[in-house]
């Protein structure tokens, strides 16, 4: 669930100090106040809502929180709103040369599923050990080859495939940053290369059906980890100079 809220001031940060918190409250009020919550979307959903209920605005602040995490997603009139936009650039920078990339790659702790009693997915115990150097293997390449994205490693729960993923949401839900990455199965033994429809640089490349969006997503499976970097970088969107730029804020 999301929230719009509005400010009583200007000339704020929409990631206020907690003792600045009390300036902001929900946007619309009394018989309206239905406008300011936003139920049963995805960020991206919330996130173009937010923009539509917010178009007329033109100083006040206002700004998309979460209210399960209650993390800022998003931000119109204060001073840090282009920070915000990364989020809503679905592309990606790439340096055919090793670079020195300075996003750091972390590990997934793991999300409990709602609802679930506790089962607790992107994160494993007993992570198998071929698993473990692969993952690694796959994280060094990628970051001497994506410049635009930060990178977070996650296991499946039994420990037998991993992988590395951009980190492409403000957020780290069930499904979150989970757009574009690489992974490694020791059962199969092989690599895969996952994309979203969003990250598509053509919507050909689109082959197998995501059943949450209904879109057309990439997924494919390579013998190499050089053969799936190859693929990710034909098949994903490249940023322009403009989006690299917003990315790196």
């Amino acid at each position: 669930m999301y929230l719009i809220e509005k400010c009583v001031r200007n000339n704020v940060d929409a990631r206020s100090p907690s003792n600045q918190q009390y300036l902001w409250s929900a946007a619309w009020t009394g018989a309206s106040r239905s406008k300011s919550i936003l139920e049963n979307c995805s960020i991206d959903e919330a996130i173009q809502s937010f923009k539509v209920r917010t178009a007329k605005a033109r100083k006040s602040p206002y700004r998309l929180r979460c209210l399960d995490s209650g993390v800022v997603l998003f931000a119109k009139n204060t001073n840090d709103e282009r920070s915000f936009e990364k989020f809503t650039i679905f592309a990606v920078g790439f340096s055919q040369l090793s670079s020195n990339n300075s996003h750091q790659v972390d590990e997934s702790v793991g999300i409990v599923v709602p609802e679930s009693g506790g089962i607790v997915v992107g994160s494993s115990r007993s992570k198998h050990e071929f698993t473990q150097i692969n993952v690694e293997m796959l994280a060094n390449l990628l970051k001497s080859t994506v410049t635009s994205h930060r990178l977070t490693k996650r296991f499946n729960s039994d420990g037998n495939s991993g992988g590395v993923f951009l980190v492409t949401s403000p957020i780290n839900g069930v499904l979150s940053n989970s757009d574009v990455g690489v992974t490694f199965s020791v059962k199969r033994n092989c690599y895969t290369v996952l994309v979203v429809n969003k990250f598509l640089a053509n919507e050909s490349f689109g082959n197998h059906r995501c059943p949450f969006s209904n879109l057309m997503d990439h997924h494919s499976d390579h013998d190499t980890a050089e053969e799936a970097l190859d693929m990710l970088f034909e098949v994903c969107r490249h940023a322009t100079s403009e989006e690299l730029e917003k990315l790196a804020n």
